[in-house]
């Protein structure tokens, strides 16, 4: 009996270890969690925008010339010789000009007083983005961009509740998240970089061709057929971008960048062109700050310059990237 008592109320050596094994385990764990939240900067490196926010939170010096660009640019300047006086904070078009407004606030608010010019170049489409993608607005916008004003700009100045609830909610699963999960892009950016500088070797090759893939070729199809139009995004940010701007003394400079040549003709016969270029003349004359460049200064000579239909594959790229050089 006594015997029996004694074995139930005090636990077997094995299970003294394995209690011991689990405290150790979870004190690691919480130490190793301790000393990257303290020590590694937060870089989540899921994609361009993430990586964008990390440059402008450790940025100590900034270059007086920025450059904000949707994906059509994105990172085009790296293959023709980045300048030293220009920050690339080219990224996606998911994010609209409401996300290329936030990112160069944050960043005016963290060098004030060093900012001469914004170059912005976007393809005249991303003027009609809207913060709607359903396949990317979670992990490019909404879980980006969880500053208390810049949630509070989606909700009272662009009028989008549901947007700014999932904002908040994403921002209160960040400060319960362990830091580990907010700096993978620590290890997962060079891995990205990897990948990416081979794909873009993959693509490298002799002349353009004028082939052009069934997928460029649906996509090329698909936008030849739009009209112009902007989006409620557009129409409340772009004009909070150019007024930010003003307010810190900078010349804001805006960009069309390149179309297919199917498309181009298209516009020129549906009306998009003469629609897109009314809307920005119109906003260009009514900011002294801004100037906006159209046409574009590189107009690619075949369908197949895009290897998807939206994206210019790397001797195009190329050639678009020496285009804005000469306006950088």
């Amino acid at each position: 009996m006594s015997s029996s008592t004694s074995s139930s109320e005090h636990p077997s050596g094995a299970e003294a270890k394995a209690k011991r094994f689990l405290l150790c385990l979870a004190v690691g764990v919480l130490s190793v969690e301790a000393v990257i939240g303290g020590w590694v900067p937060v870089q989540k490196g899921r994609h361009e925008v993430d990586r964008r926010v990390a440059e402008i939170e450790r940025i100590a010096q900034v270059p007086p010339t920025v450059f904000l660009s949707d994906s059509i640019s994105y990172e085009v300047l790296m293959g023709v010789g980045l300048p030293e006086d220009v920050l690339d904070l080219s990224s996606n078009q998911t994010i609209g000009v409401a996300g290329n407004y936030f990112l160069l606030r944050r960043l005016l608010e963290r060098a004030p007083g060093q900012v001469e010019r914004v170059v912005y170049a976007f393809s005249p489409l991303s003027l009609s983005a809207n913060l709607d993608s359903k396949n990317y607005l979670k992990a490019y916008f909404e879980t980006v961009f969880l500053r208390a004003d810049e949630i509070d700009d989606i909700e009272h100045r662009l009028g989008r509740k549901e947007l700014s609830r999932a904002m908040e909610k994403a921002r209160l699963r960040a400060l319960v998240e362990p830091p580990s999960s907010n700096r993978a892009g620590v290890i997962r950016d060079p891995l990205g970089v990897s990948l990416r500088d081979w794909k873009r070797t993959l693509r490298r090759g002799g002349p353009v061709s004028e082939a052009v893939t069934p997928l460029a070729q649906t996509k090329i199809s698909e936008q030849a057929g739009l009209r112009f139009r902007t989006s409620a995004v557009t129409d409340t940010f772009l004009p909070a971008l150019a007024d930010l701007c003003a307010a810190h003394g900078i010349e804001l400079v805006l960009v069309t960048a390149p179309v297919a040549p199917s498309i181009d003709q298209a516009w020129r016969e549906n009306g998009f062109w003469e629609e897109y270029e009314t809307y920005l003349g119109e906003f260009e004359a009514g900011r002294g700050a801004v100037t906006w460049i159209h046409p574009c200064p590189f107009r690619p000579d075949a369908d197949g310059s895009f290897y998807d239909g939206v994206h210019l594959e790397e001797l195009s790229k190329g050639a678009w990237g020496r285009a804005l050089l000469e306006i950088l």
